[in-house]
């Protein structure tokens, strides 16, 4: 800085001139900015706050919250074809645009609903939601899972509701089985052991399926809701008029045979040839059911099954069928009082349960898993 009078050199935090006493006056620095280059900062301001706003936008519209409100709006709205658009990745024979529809629960009207709470952890995001219908409160829940990236944004895909996965269906060996109508005996996704073989459908509509099951002649229908990780197994089998009332006689004429052969004190091997099956199983029950009801201290004079009826049945091993019968009998048998032989008869009914084997397209007595004895 320089005296403007004399043009002395002034040092720093000088106010006055050292020589001549002048103020000494410090020149302001006269900075313009040229149209052109204010031009450009204008539009590169304008650029920035485009592309800033886009960051913003494109990033919102693929947050879990504006997914998740999306995809609650349209269940809802029972929209069964945007609905299709977050689970169309999955389609194959049990997951298409038409069972989504068909399967579909439909929700009364909702008056409102609003987002109350997100929770993130790690790769997914739970995203609660209370809505209104009838002037009563409930919560839903959505969950989205953060399945990649492009550019600089996340991609989510809905996991809730919509799809459910990895469900089996373990049906006697050699069985049929369909869904819906749909059969899937023939699927490759299909493994098999000893006595059972199992279906596994990667990938399902969410809902109630009708799942119909043919084993050794005798035809299921059971009405399935499907769940993550299901094991759908053939429970209850309902029998026809028409095989109950085979079995029942077949039952009662082999029951017969082998209570009064134990009555007779015989051995198993003296009607073992009455039975087309291999016989060891029913052998060791056959000793077991004598154990039971010969003793020292009264006499069996007879035991007669009169009457079966079957109550429940079901499948336990390779196609083998389990039937539970309420079975009314006649038991008459004698003890002594002192010198005095005492007759007596019991007349009353119990449950057992005999297995079948099905030989020759049908079904014949393999053994008894429980039956009627008059001792603990």
């Amino acid at each position: 800085m320089y005296c403007s009078r004399c043009n002395t050199k002034g040092k720093l935090g000088d106010v006055y001139c050292s020589e001549c006493g002048s103020k000494l006056i410090r020149k302001k620095l006269d900075f313009k900015i040229s149209k052109k280059l204010r031009n450009l900062l204008i539009i590169f301001l304008a650029t920035f706050i485009v592309l800033f706003s886009t960051y913003k936008v494109i990033e919102y519209i693929n947050s879990p919250k504006f997914i998740a409100s999306n995809y609650f709006k349209d269940v809802i709205n029972n929209d069964s074809n945007k609905l299709y658009d977050y689970i169309d990745e999955y389609e194959s024979t049990f997951v298409t645009s038409k069972l989504l529809q068909e399967k579909m629960k439909l929700y009364e009207e909702v008056t409102s609903y609003k987002i109350i709470n997100v929770i993130e952890e790690g790769s997914k995001t739970l995203v609660t939601f209370e809505y209104v219908i009838n002037d009563v409160t409930y919560e839903a829940y959505v969950l989205l899972k953060e399945e990649s990236k492009y550019f600089i944004f996340k991609s989510y895909s809905v996991m809730s509701g919509n799809l459910v996965k990895d469900v089996s269906f373990v049906i006697p060996k050699n069985s049929t089985i369909t869904v819906d109508g749909i059969d899937i005996s023939n699927l490759k996704v299909k493994s098999t052991d000893e006595n059972y073989d199992t279906y596994k459908i990667p990938y399902m509509v969410n809902g109630t399926y009708t799942v119909v099951t043919t084993t050794n002649g005798i035809k299921t229908t059971e009405e399935t809701d499907v769940s993550d990780n299901l094991k759908y197994y053939v429970n209850e089998v309902k029998l026809s008029d028409e095989l109950s009332s085979t079995l029942e006689k077949e039952s009662i004429d082999k029951l017969n045979l082998i209570y009064s052969s134990i009555v007779s004190k015989n051995d198993f091997s003296s009607i073992s040839t009455s039975f087309n099956v291999d016989t060891k199983d029913l052998e060791k029950t056959y000793k077991a059911v004598k154990r039971n009801i010969i003793s020292e201290d009264y006499i069996i004079n007879s035991f007669t099954i009169t009457s079966l009826d079957a109550v429940a049945a079901t499948y336990i091993e390779n196609g083998k069928l389990a039937v539970t019968y309420d079975a009314d009998y006649l038991i008459k048998y004698s003890y002594l009082n002192g010198t005095e032989t005492v007759s007596k008869e019991i007349d009353s009914h119990s449950y057992i349960t005999i297995s079948y084997d099905y030989i020759n397209q049908s079904y014949t007595l393999y053994n008894l898993e429980n039956y009627i004895g008059l001792r603990g």
